[in-house]
This record gives structure tokens, sequence and C-alpha cells, in this order.
């Protein structure tokens, strides 16, 4: 089947995310479940998908009044269940929850979707390395940032989570163990009993809004610093470009429903501040990171040419080449490198080494080593 809406794709690629259904109809939100809800959504981890369906008034204005309604409606017609006690856990998929942050004054709809979790690992509460635990009882990294003090935190991201995109999953994960923990005070209030999981991660939790402040602050340095890879910078200026058409499109209205001028005027200073963010990202020289193991990767890369090679030619080595390595970020970029010395490369791989790598890839490789 053929996967029409933007955020159903997103949903299966087996991501959890937050998503904003501003300017969704009844039809677009069946669509959206129908294509994202109807099948278990093969991932590493027990996924959460946030559905922004509304807010206060200032926001109000974006959404579908029956926004909500059609939402939940269209999940019960794929077999969820509403559960307000649902969190992160293997034990919670097929069901879904409202809920009104009072704190940024919207409304949204959590799903837990069915899964195939597609490696062992992890505990009920996100079943997978990331949350849970192994055998041997330690703790896995992302449980052992929630569980640090501040300090500690703040010394192992400056040491393990050096770049924008792994600060932004670090990030990503605080924020679902705090709506978590939100969820598990509902239950406390209420005077519900807690699941094992439930009770580990409220007590092992630590210093989660500082955490998330001193992230966020790191991440923003990152970006005035010029501190973004290429598919970093790619990725937020696609992000940029969502919001201003968003904007664009809510300032067009207002003038057609007549707005006043100052609502107006904010639509313009938005638009202005997202067109500066998006000028300072275009003029980032994107950075490259070092690859762990890239002498490895680019030895076996090619060992696996020479395989191409003798299964298929050189017409169908050139076709692995466009097919598999233009995108790679190792050091050696394999499809490159062949392309401009055909006879370089078949008399390196005649002699059953990689002497060829050590003139065309700088330090990746430092030695011979046979086929």
């Amino acid at each position: 089947m053929s996967v029409t809406d933007k955020i159903a794709r997103e949903i299966l690629s087996g991501a959890d995310g937050d998503y904003d259904l501003a300017g969704y109809d009844s039809a677009q939100v069946e669509t959206l479940v129908a294509e994202a809800f109807s099948a278990p959504i093969t991932c590493n981890e027990m996924m959460r998908c946030s559905f922004v369906v509304g807010g206060g008034k200032k926001v109000r204005a974006k959404y579908s009044a029956t926004l909500g309604k059609d939402m939940t409606s269209a999940l019960i017609a794929k077999g969820f269940a509403e559960d307000k006690g649902a969190a992160t856990s293997i034990d919670s998929q097929g069901t879904f929850k409202y809920q009104h942050n009072t704190g940024t004054d919207l409304k949204s709809v959590h799903v837990f979707p069915f899964v195939n979790i597609s490696r062992a690992g992890g505990d009920a509460a996100h079943a997978s390395d990331d949350q849970g635990s192994g055998d041997d009882g330690r703790f896995s990294p992302l449980k052992l940032c929630i569980a640090q003090s501040q300090d500690d935190f703040m010394q192992t991201v400056q040491l393990k989570v050096k770049s924008y995109g792994q600060k932004k999953k670090l990030h990503k994960y605080l924020k679902r163990v705090e709506g978590d923990i939100t969820a598990i005070e509902t239950k406390l209030v209420a005077m519900e009993a807690l699941t094992p999981s439930e009770e580990e991660i409220y007590g092992s939790a630590k210093d989660l809004t500082d955490k998330l402040s001193w992230l966020e602050g790191e991440m923003t340095k990152m970006i005035d610093n010029g501190n973004l890879t290429a598919k970093e910078r790619h990725y937020m200026l696609g992000q940029l470009s969502e919001k201003v058409t968003s904007i664009q499109a809510q300032l067009d209205k207002a003038r057609v429903d007549g707005a006043n001028e100052k609502k107006i005027a904010k639509f313009y200073a938005t638009l202005a501040l997202m067109n500066d963010k998006t000028d300072k990202l275009t003029a980032i020289n994107p950075v490259k990171r070092d690859i762990k193991h890239a002498m490895e990767i680019a030895q076996l890369k090619y060992r696996l040419a020479g395989i191409c090679i003798s299964l298929h030619g050189i017409a169908g080595f050139a076709q692995f080449g466009r097919e598999r390595c233009m995108h790679s970020s190792v050091a050696v970029n394999l499809h490159s490198a062949l392309m401009k010395d055909f006879f370089g490369f078949l008399v390196a791989y005649s002699r059953g080494t990689v002497h060829y790598w050590e003139r065309h890839g700088g330090d990746a490789i430092q030695t011979g080593t046979p086929i």
C-alpha cells in the first residue's frame, strides 16, 4: 500500500515523535491513522507517537474543533483502546490517552501503537536497551543519563554525546521520560497502583528539567557556532521550511479574514525570525566528523567491490557504486575514488591488495591487505 501521509511515513520508519496536526481535517486524520496504525510497526523499542490536536485560545484557530474526537474515533476503529495510565511500555501497545498540558496549553493524543520489536532486550518500560537494563543488570547509556546527577550528566554529554544529532536524540528521549513522569504522577494523585517499570522510572529519574534546559543550551551553542554536519543542517533547513510554509498560510488566511494589524504584525515578525534562522543555517559550512572504525569499513567496502565485480562485471560494479556508496560518509568514498581511476582499481584488484587506497584514500588505510 502506498503511504501518502508524511507523518504516517515517518511513524512507519519505527521512530516515535511529536506531531502537530494543525490544518488536518477528519478525512486526513482517518488517512493518517489508517496508513500508520493498521498493522504492527517494526521497531527497535516501544513507541509513543504524540499528536497535538488543539490548545488554548492562542492556538485554537489552527485546529479543527472536532480534531481530538476525529483522532480517537479513528484509533478506536483500528482496535485501539483508551487507557489513561498508558506509558511507553510494551504492555501499553494498542492504547491511547488524551492529555491537556497546562504548561504549554496544548491538547494532545498520545498513541502507543502495536509493535514488532526487531531485537531482544529491554524491560517493560521501553522494550529496548534505551530504557531497560541487560541481563547483567547494568544501566544502558540512556537510562544512566536519567539516573545521573546534573554534574555527572553534563560530563557524560561532553565526553560521549558530541554531535548535534546525538544531543537531539537524547533530548527527545528525556522529554519522553518527562512525559512518562507526568503520567505517573497523575496516577499517584488518583491513588492508582504503579507497574514495576513505572516505579523504576519514577524512583531513578533525577533533575530532568535542569538536564533538558542545559542540553537545549548546548544544542543552541552548536547551531550558533556552526557545528553541524551536512545531514544535520539539511534536516533543520527542512524543518524551518515547513514552519515558514505553515506560518505563511496562516498569514494569508488572517489577511483574508480581515484580522487586525497586531495579529498580522506578529506573523510577519515570526516569518522574519524564521528567515533569519534559515539564512544563518544556509551560511554554515558543515563539519565532518570522524567515523568509528572508518578504516575497517573502507576495507570491507573494497572487498565488497571486488566481489561485485567477480559476480556482475564492471557494469554491475558501476551500478553498485551508484546505489551503495554515493551516500556513504566513511573516510574513503569508494565509488567516487574508483570512478576517477578504474584502471588503478583493476590493477590493485588483480594484485589482491589495497595499496591503491594508500594513494587515493589518504590515511584511511595504512597498509596493504589481501582480499
